[in-house]
């Protein structure tokens, strides 16, 4: 995945009222390219499948902790 998939991906969740933070460092050689989405009151069933349909459906994985959710891309 490339920034431009988090980009697009990231204006989605935005359209759909999902908070969200894009975040790029170096390691190594590499560009780790991350996205959080923070979820605070939205962690109803309803909006828990709606983010998990709009993160699979461009192609991204999540992992849940807490109150935060953090994508990734999918090999």
């Amino acid at each position: 995945m490339n920034l431009e998939s988090f980009q697009a991906l990231q204006q989605s969740l935005v359209r759909a009222g999902f908070d969200s933070t894009l975040r790029a460092r170096r390691d190594g050689n590499e560009a780790v390219i991350t996205m959080t989405v923070a979820l605070h009151h939205e962690q109803t069933p309803e909006r828990m499948a709606e983010l998990t349909e709009i993160v699979t459906d461009n192609g991204f994985a999540f992992t849940a902790e807490n109150e935060t959710i953090t994508i990734t891309a999918l090999s």
